[in-house]
């Protein structure tokens, strides 16, 4: 799609005050720990008692298989889990459209999408869709998934 069809794309299919995005361009607080960085959106999003927060963000924690991070600081992870992580904090905010901006970008040794693809499988009723929006270039890389 070239840019001025995915403006009017983006425009017709995205409620952006619905919106939570997974980008290189938005980083995490390097101050907060993984489950901190995470809380922090349900926390401002939500009346949701901290508790309920920090309970169900240790459960997806471990569906991730990111449960040795809970405690560390983003100076220590490595791009999967910072990945993870960004997509934690993005599925927050309750029945959000989730945009993945530049996957290859944040995720260098990636050969194909197929290990994102896992990952959503594994959170797909926490989010109402997912987009991924990357350069032309990396088109082969996402197989099946382009539309």
């Amino acid at each position: 799609m070239n840019e001025p069809d995915f403006e009017s794309w983006f425009a017709e299919h995205i409620n952006l005050a619905k919106t939570a995005f997974v980008s290189p361009d938005i980083p995490l607080l390097s101050n907060l720990t993984a489950i901190d960085n995470i809380a922090l959106v349900a926390r401002f999003h939500s009346d949701i008692p901290d508790k309920m927060i920090f309970s169900n963000i240790k459960a997806l924690m471990e569906l991730l298989d990111i449960n040795s991070s809970i405690n560390s600081k983003p100076s220590s992870f490595d791009e999967m889990t910072r990945f993870k992580v960004k997509l934690l904090r993005a599925i927050m905010m309750t029945g959000a459209d989730i945009v993945i901006d530049r996957p290859f970008y944040m995720l260098r040794n990636m050969p194909t999408v197929q290990s994102i693809r896992k990952i959503l499988t594994l959170l797909d009723t926490h989010f109402e869709q997912c987009i991924i929006a990357d350069y032309e270039w990396h088109r082969d890389r996402y197989g099946d998934l382009i539309e």
